[in-house]
């Protein structure tokens, strides 16, 4: 889904494909989980109950055994739905993505430009 347009080329989520060692030990069987679709789905924003409703198994297990991949994988959504927000607000002159961007990333209001010291630069109040 990445287009010509795009300012950044995401790299591929580094992950090992080998899985964990079999426990022949007391307990539940390990569970088989394709980390490939576990990118997948926290590519798409899915959250580690979804994933793990995906696969049947319990969410701790997503947790414990996914957590860094789940961390990359979830900043590179992030990363493409701002990119895409820019490029609405740039190249496609989306009004609304540009009102959005201008108050949320150069801090600016109805009034104009936020000082970012104004906090620091007020006048106490005093009391007589």
């Amino acid at each position: 889904m990445e287009t010509a347009d795009n300012i950044v080329d995401f790299p591929d989520i580094q992950y090992s494909k080998e899985g964990r060692e079999e426990r022949n030990g007391p307990g539940r069987p390990k569970v088989e989980i394709d980390i490939e679709q576990v990118v997948k789905l926290a590519k798409l924003g899915a959250t580690n109950t979804e994933i793990a409703e995906f696969f049947n198994c319990s969410e701790s297990v997503i947790r414990s055994r996914y957590s860094d991949v789940l961390k990359q994988a979830r900043s590179h959504l992030k990363m493409r739905l701002r990119q895409s927000m820019i490029d609405s607000a740039l190249n496609k002159k989306n009004v609304v993505a540009q009102i959005w961007l201008t108050k949320n990333l150069l801090k600016w209001s109805e009034q104009g430009p936020r000082d970012e010291l104004e906090e620091e630069n007020k006048i106490l109040p005093f009391n007589d």
